[in-house]
């Protein structure tokens, strides 16, 4: 399986912003009860609209076909700037390798 991300690397303070993470499966079965984790991403920004359930730090992708799948999330940047970096995780059931993307997103004063 491959896991990136694609989002802004620096926006502006309470401005809307999209990410995205892709997954995609080269095998022919498919994965169940998959997740990805996040830490304190969802802290700091705040969660508009997602494709999938959201619950704390926990995106619910649930099963995971052969081929690609996307979860795109809308999310408000905080209204402080800083340099917010995170780590997801991509969790399934019988997963060997855990995959990681780091999330680093510098949020800019006025």
């Amino acid at each position: 399986s491959t896991f990136t991300a694609f989002y802004p690397s620096t926006t502006a303070l309470d401005s809307q912003i999209s990410l995205t993470l892709t997954i995609i499966n080269p095998s022919s079965i498919t994965y169940k009860n998959t997740v990805i984790q996040t830490n304190n991403l969802f802290q700091s920004f705040t969660v508009i609209s997602s494709t999938n359930t959201i619950n704390a730090n926990i995106i619910n992708v649930g099963d995971f076909p052969p081929g690609t799948t996307s979860v795109t999330i809308q999310l408000r940047a905080p209204n402080h700037p800083g340099t917010f970096t995170d780590t997801a995780t991509l969790i399934y059931q019988g997963i060997q390798n855990q995959l990681t993307q780091q999330i680093t997103i510098t949020v800019r004063g006025r």
